[in-house]
């Protein structure tokens, strides 16, 4: 019967040519959305059967979250994420940053975030003037919902799966590393990247020794 049932394997076989991802375009932000809520469910799979399989093998993961430079500006707002009819408000929070009166633009950008939720870069604005009047837990918040929401940004890093890590080390009894928290509280006082993407030498020195101690207390070699 197999010869009636059996289907052959079609292989896909791709292209040697490079083609420019075109999801990033304007009217397509939908699409890159919902292509990153796939790949966010995929990675938070991903990671549940790895804790698994690492807790049912007796062995020992230490999952470590991501660094992410907070304060970079959201490279595009998602189309639609913007109401126009709060465009003056948005215009006068940046004018109020350039001014230095961050009292105002924080009063301000507080309600434009309450309209604009899903725009990023309200969220960062408002990040930054909630950073400029020293609220850094508020002002993390909003950095962090800029990158989430910015249809511009690379798929490197992301704090949804800064997010999702936690989340799933918490449900599988897992304690983790949060590197991208140190490097957050650390960035009030020092410059902690390099760049965008790379933090100095210095704290990846510091992770190094963090780890180590972790995998200290994990295996009990104290």
């Amino acid at each position: 019967l197999s010869r009636l049932v059996y289907k052959p394997v079609e292989y896909v076989k791709l292209s040697s040519n490079i083609v420019k991802d075109t999801y990033l375009s304007e009217g397509k932000d939908h699409l890159f959305q919902k292509r990153m809520e796939v790949n966010f469910k995929l990675y938070e799979a991903m990671l549940n059967d790895f804790f698994k399989y690492t807790i049912k093998a007796n062995s020992v993961v230490l999952p470590v979250t991501t660094p992410l430079n907070i304060r970079i500006k959201p490279k595009k707002s998602c189309y639609g994420s913007f109401d126009e009819s709060t465009h003056e408000d948005y215009k006068s929070v940046i004018s109020l940053i350039k001014q230095k009166d961050y009292k105002s633009a924080y009063n301000l950008s507080s309600e434009l975030v309450l309209i604009n939720g899903a725009h990023a870069s309200s969220q960062y604005l408002h990040g930054v003037a909630s950073e400029r009047i020293n609220k850094y837990s508020e002002a993390q918040k909003h950095y962090e919902l800029a990158m989430a929401y910015d249809c511009g940004a690379s798929q490197n890093g992301n704090p949804i799966y800064n997010a999702i890590l936690r989340n799933t080390s918490n449900k599988n009894g897992l304690s983790y590393l949060d590197f991208h928290q140190y490097l957050t509280d650390q960035s009030r006082i020092n410059h902690t990247f390099i760049d965008e993407v790379y933090p100095q030498d210095f704290y990846l020195d510091k992770l190094t020794d963090m780890l180590a101690q972790r995998i200290k207390k994990l295996l009990k070699l104290d």
